[in-house]
């Protein structure tokens, strides 16, 4: 995994080239990572696209859990689940 900067990466051709060597780029500005560059092509784009949002899907729930766990929620019955989700959807505007 390679680390390249907005700025070098705008000032820098080839980034096909850096795909090859490394699997994946992650782009950063001020040193904070902000993306991830991965390569693909036609024939495996809408695979790689379902990977990634499958893999932050799974991620999102592993933090959600986690969260639970800290909060004291993590073995609500269904019914305090329902009741829970009513009154966070009532609460949005």
């Amino acid at each position: 995994m390679r680390f390249v900067s907005a700025r070098e990466l705008r000032n820098q051709t080839g980034l096909s080239a850096m795909l090859a060597e490394d699997d994946e780029v992650v782009l950063t500005v001020h040193g904070k990572p902000i993306a991830i560059l991965v390569e693909t092509d036609e024939e495996t784009l809408d695979e790689t696209i379902r990977s990634m949002r499958r893999a932050r899907a799974q991620a999102a729930l592993a933090r959600m859990r986690r969260n639970a766990k800290k909060a004291g929620v993590s073995s609500l019955t269904e019914e305090e689940m329902a009741a829970e989700i009513q009154a966070s959807r009532a609460a949005k505007p």
